[in-house]
């Protein structure tokens, strides 16, 4: 935590240790602000190493942020326990983790003390994921870069039986992904580090069957994180980018 003293100088604390947390998110539990976190792994016997599922951890944040914070596991046995999102699934606020053994719903309680609850979607191995209505049905889609740090971007639509795949498009070491609606359309914002190191803007066609038009916003600067803010009627993404660089591209009504 860095808090600022009275002399005005930033003082850090630390308030949790959990090693290999990699991403993490704050979620609403009855009007607390609970943390909740995800692990890569336990411990590597080396860099190679990923023999020590990762796991799911949560707990309450205190009024006092210099901590502090005691966690607990709620889940455990995901390898690679790379991604995180945490918003609004079909009417209900969530966070959701991803690994090699799938993508996988959290559910936070009614009451502090309540029981959280865990319900995995897909069983592929996954990087990262969004939960976004890309093709305006009225229910959320899973939006998921394929594998860790894969090859591919997909979007699953929810069926009677879960989710099955509606569309797929190609990328290279996959690493930034984004949702939302952008100047009216629905979009999906992907950022890859190989091939061409390109940021690309995806918005769905009208018609049937899920297809897109396919946008290049920029290349070689191997976007890694995506934001989107909007002001006045102008998107601005930022994008964190592994040459070294946080750009800002500026989108408008032509």
């Amino acid at each position: 935590a860095l808090t600022r003293g009275q002399s005005g100088e930033w003082e850090r604390r630390e308030v949790l240790k959990l090693p290999y947390l990699h991403r993490f998110c704050i979620l609403d539990v009855a009007g607390e602000n609970w943390l909740l976190g995800g692990t890569l792994c336990d411990r590597k016997d080396d860099f190679t190493d990923w023999s020590h599922p990762g796991g799911v951890y949560v707990g309450r944040v205190p009024e006092d942020v210099r901590g502090p914070i005691e966690v607990k596991c709620i889940y455990h046995g995901i390898r690679k326990n790379h991604g995180m999102y945490c918003g609004p699934f079909n009417g209900k606020q969530v966070a959701m983790v991803t690994g090699c053994e799938g993508a996988f719903e959290v559910t936070p309680p009614a009451e502090p003390e309540g029981e959280w609850k865990v319900r995995q979607l897909l069983n592929t191995e996954i990087s990262d994921i969004r939960a976004f209505d890309i093709d305006g049905d009225g229910r959320d889609e899973l939006i998921t870069i394929e594998g860790f740090h894969g090859d591919r971007l997909r979007v699953y639509h929810e069926s009677g039986e879960g989710y099955e795949l509606a569309y797929e498009y190609p990328i290279a070491f996959g690493h930034g992904l984004w949702c939302g609606n952008m100047l009216g359309r629905r979009t999906i914002l992907i950022g890859y580090k190989s091939a061409n190191g390109a940021l690309v803007a995806l918005q769905p066609k009208a018609g049937p069957r899920l297809s897109m038009d396919v946008t290049v916003i920029d290349e070689l600067e191997e976007t890694a994180n995506i934001d989107v803010y909007e002001s006045d009627g102008v998107f601005r993404i930022y994008a964190a980018c592994s040459v070294g660089d946080i750009l800002m591209y500026e989108i408008t009504e032509n």
